[in-house]
């Protein structure tokens, strides 16, 4: 597992799979990036997977912010994307 800190949170996140396709796997709220190791190895070979910990979720960092909205971890999806 690899850690980034991103719009002042540290996030956890894996990067894995040989494919040329970008894909991006968000869990469910309140759990971790494990949600997805059961259909991981399927993804794998056709994708470059990228899951993470939502802020505040799994290994994530839970730093407070006002209004835990959906858009919110959509703008963290996006910064976490970019340096990886």
């Amino acid at each position: 597992m690899e850690w980034i800190e991103t719009n002042g949170v540290v996030l956890r996140y894996e990067l894995s799979g040989v494919g040329r396709i970008p894909l991006l796997l968000m869990h469910e709220l309140g759990g971790s990036l494990e949600f997805w190791d059961p259909v991981l190895p399927a993804f794998q070979p056709a994708f470059r997977v990228l899951r993470y910990d939502l802020r505040g979720c799994g290994m994530s960092e839970n730093a407070m912010f006002p209004g835990a909205k959906l858009a919110r971890y959509w703008r963290c999806a996006a910064l976490v994307q970019d340096p990886v």
